[in-house]
């Protein structure tokens, strides 16, 4: 009796114990080789199964990203074409952006329920790069799984005049990215040195 979005986040709350399970386990035997790579093993089968029991679900790529919408003029994030990369993202109201405004931010209306393992990038649209002032502060911007607030991009205006941004404009991308995490160890040294 689930719909779409419940099953998601159901999903990705099993998950979530799995992996926090896991990492317990890790940190209860930080000393044992063995330990620490079967637990590295089996987080890596459960990303694989989820991954593809969620592709199963999905619509496109093996990810569904659960959107609330919280502006009555929000809009869900689209494809332009098929097989594109960057869904756009839309204004769901007018909004000024000051001149010489380093980092205004514009509401989008939307939030979302990334599941884990997964993380989004913000990047700006191409033509809005080209034909308007306007730049994203942070660009890429990086929404990770756990964030559930309202997404909002940061907006700098290069130009001495205010640019407004219409009620319904694209005004930015939306990127789908595998979210993989190092284990950084510490060396000696890196040599040889380059220039």
């Amino acid at each position: 009796d689930y719909n779409p979005h419940e099953v998601m986040e159901q999903i990705t709350n099993v998950q979530i114990a799995l992996t926090n399970t896991i990492s317990g386990l890790k940190a209860k035997y930080p000393d044992s080789i063995v330990k620490q790579s079967l637990c590295d093993m089996m987080e890596n089968a459960i990303d694989a199964f989820f991954v593809n029991f969620v592709g199963k679900l999905a619509n496109r790529d093996g990810v569904n990203i659960g959107v609330e919408l919280v502006h009555s003029n929000a809009k869900i994030p689209t494809y332009a074409h098929a097989g594109d990369q960057g869904a756009d993202i839309y204004a769901p109201e007018a909004n000024t952006i000051p001149a010489g405004a380093r980092g205004h931010m514009v509401h989008t209306g939307i939030k979302l329920l990334i599941p884990h393992g997964w993380a989004i990038s913000i990047r700006p649209r191409s033509g809005m790069s080209k034909n308007t002032p306007l730049r994203i502060s942070n660009s890429p911007a990086t929404i990770d799984q756990q964030y559930r607030g309202e997404v909002c991009i940061l907006f700098d205006n290069l130009s001495d005049e205010p640019y407004e941004i219409k009620q319904g404009d694209r005004i930015a991308q939306m990127i789908l990215e595998k979210n993989y995490q190092a284990a950084f160890q510490q060396l000696d040294s890196v040599e040889p040195t380059t220039d």
